[in-house]
């Protein structure tokens, strides 16, 4: 007992005495310890016992009734005598049940005055506070990861573990600059306890969101069954946002024995740590950030097998192979290497046709060499 605990008794007892100096029978008064006593928990109650009289009061018994909800340590007590005018306390242990609701404790009081008998009931009010207790037990979400450009659905499960139902729930996703939610209110009638609830909430990025770990905070509201009380709480859930990186292959150009390959992110997010194999060769780009490329030189042939490892910002892998034909390519081909090739195919045509330009040649000159010599030797018989 604490010195203030006991100097209120030790008043409330010389007032009894003052006021009551004859009085003939035993007192008792008690005091909880706790302001507030919840289920499934502990309190201290204190019992005052006064003997107000001139004679000596002996075999003082206290035997607490039983409670379905609330149990008392110990649950007997003895004092085998109190002098006159003299004050004893003794302390109690209370444990609450899980279901335990406001009740009395009834305590059954029996003593002796000289040789006389006598007894009362002493009933004690205990007062249970019950209230409702909100987590979120599980979250689920429609897919791995919030991809930018795309939508996600976030299910939540939200359990009360508390003591009594939770009424007039109100979830409020918080402001976010990067994550946009299609509704930011949902409201629930009531979670009643060892019970839950799920509510789904569609979530979008913005274009600028960069790729990672984010935490979407949500207050919630509500209040205990019988709106005495309101509860706040801000809650929050992690959401992994991510944009793939993407790389294209494209036949860059072509010149004498070599063939340039453009490497185009055309993803949504940078790649790193790119290793390019073309044929037999090895390439190492450090990065290439969404839209940009790179050009790897290597020497011409008709096949090209292009194979990719490359991660994204948050160490997701990435591996690719792409074929290249270089005459039967579907790739985008510059306009300075088609303008190569046809120039290509114009020298091989003309080549083609100089054999017989130059037969054509001869042959003319041929004939018109043995026509002159005819005509000559006409001229020269007349």
């Amino acid at each position: 007992m604490t010195k203030k605990n006991l100097i209120k008794t030790l008043v409330l007892f010389l007032g009894f005495f003052l006021v009551f100096p004859t009085y003939s029978q035993l007192i008792v008064n008690y005091q909880i310890s706790e302001k507030e006593i919840y289920p499934n928990s502990y309190a201290t109650l204190i019992l005052n016992i006064q003997n107000p009289t001139k004679n000596e009061i002996r075999s003082i018994n206290i035997i607490f009734e039983s409670n379905e909800y609330i149990e008392i340590y110990p649950k007997r007590f003895n004092l085998e005598k109190l002098i006159p005018n003299s004050l004893f306390s003794q302390s109690f242990l209370i444990k609450t049940s899980e279901n335990a609701k406001t009740t009395n404790i009834k305590a059954y009081i029996s003593y002796y005055i000289d040789s006389e008998k006598k007894s009362f009931d002493l009933n004690i009010p205990i007062k249970i506070i019950r209230f409702p207790i909100l987590f979120i037990k599980n979250v689920e979400f429609s897919s791995e990861y919030l991809e930018l450009g795309k939508n996600i659905t976030v299910t939540l499960e939200i359990y009360n573990s508390g003591y009594s139902s939770a009424r007039d729930v109100k979830i409020k996703i918080l402001p976010n600059q990067n994550i946009i939610p299609h509704k930011d209110e949902f409201y629930i009638k009531e979670i009643r306890k060892f019970e839950s609830s799920k509510i789904s909430i569609t979530l979008l990025a913005n274009s600028w969101t960069s790729v990672g770990y984010y935490s979407i905070p949500f207050l919630i509201s509500y209040f205990d069954e019988d709106y005495s009380r309101i509860f706040n709480e801000t809650k929050s859930f992690s959401l992994k946002v991510l944009a793939k990186p993407k790389l294209d292959v494209l036949l860059e150009d072509v010149y004498e024995n070599r063939v340039s390959i453009k490497i185009v992110n055309v993803g949504l997010s940078k790649a790193k740590n790119i290793l390019i194999k073309i044929n037999e060769k090895s390439f190492f780009i450090e990065e290439l950030n969404s839209g940009d490329y790179d050009i790897v030189d290597v020497d011409l042939k008709e096949f090209l097998l292009v194979s990719l490892t490359y991660f994204d910002s948050l160490n997701n892998k990435y591996e690719e192979e792409k074929e290249i034909s270089i005459e039967t390519s579907n790739l985008i081909i510059s306009q300075k290497y088609q303008s190569r090739i046809k120039n290509v195919q114009r020298s091989n045509q003309s080549i083609q046709m100089f054999p017989i330009l130059y037969i054509i040649v001869i042959s003319i000159f041929i004939i018109l060499s043995i026509i002159i010599y005819k005509s000559f030797s006409k001229k020269k018989k007349k």
